[in-house]
């Protein structure tokens, strides 16, 4: 099966100016999840959608494909990664399945995606997205009414079970996501009813969104990475 990976990585950044491109332990984030695809031995095309020139230069010099410039409608912040694959898979009209890597994910290793590959392969998945455990069951969320706290909708029983007899509950990590592309076609979404999970562990469930994000992902690496 002809796979591509695909690595979104739009210029521009609120939180984190220039983020992709901001070094990481000593590397540009990017090149992190570049090194993971290219190291991991799935055989696909490696595509970095982009709308940075700093971003395409780091790309290109590690041999990644880089056969656009990311159109301005999908560079800013309300763009959905569906419509940046949608508009990336029409550059490869022979590709049938696809792997999105973000590049905030870098303690994402190359054996994490190719433990996911081979998970998905072994299960005949049409599509699979990375999971991790929550560190904080759901069961002990509150909302804030006139400062008044109110009990979670999915607990309203008294809070007499300790953490451990909770049943495990499980978030969407970020790091990776898969889908066979005829059924991308159909759903219009890399999650359906037939999505399978692939747990991860929380040190390398890291997503950076804020600075405080970077600072924890760095330490973090710089114990995982090295």
């Amino acid at each position: 099966m002809k796979n591509l990976i695909l690595i979104p990585a739009r210029g521009g950044s609120k939180r984190i100016p220039k983020k992709n491109i901001k070094l990481f332990n000593g590397k540009p984030l990017i090149q992190w999840t570049l090194e993971a695809a290219i190291n991991s031995g799935i055989s696909s095309d490696i595509c970095v959608s982009t709308d940075c020139e700093e971003t395409k230069s780091i790309a290109a010099s590690m041999g990644a494909d880089v056969p656009f410039t990311r159109p301005k409608a999908l560079s800013g912040d309300k763009a959905k990664s569906i419509d940046v694959a949608l508009h990336a898979l029409s550059y490869y009209k022979d590709t049938q399945s696809i792997i999105l890597l973000q590049p905030t994910s870098p303690l994402r290793t190359s054996k994490h995606l190719e433990n996911f590959y081979n998970y998905i392969t072994k299960s005949c998945a049409t599509s699979a997205v990375s999971i991790c455990e929550c560190q904080h069951s759901p069961l002990w969320t509150f909302t804030l009414r006139n400062k008044i706290l109110e009990r979670s909708i999915l607990n309203p029983n008294p809070l007499d079970v300790r953490s451990q007899d909770l049943p495990k509950y499980y978030i969407l990590n970020g790091a990776m996501y898969y889908s066979q592309v005829s059924a991308l076609l159909t759903s219009q979404s890399f999650i359906s009813k037939n999505t399978i999970g692939f747990e991860m562990p929380a040190y390398a469930s890291v997503d950076i969104d804020t600075e405080f994000d970077w600072d924890i992902a760095e330490i973090i690496g710089q114990k995982y990475l090295t």
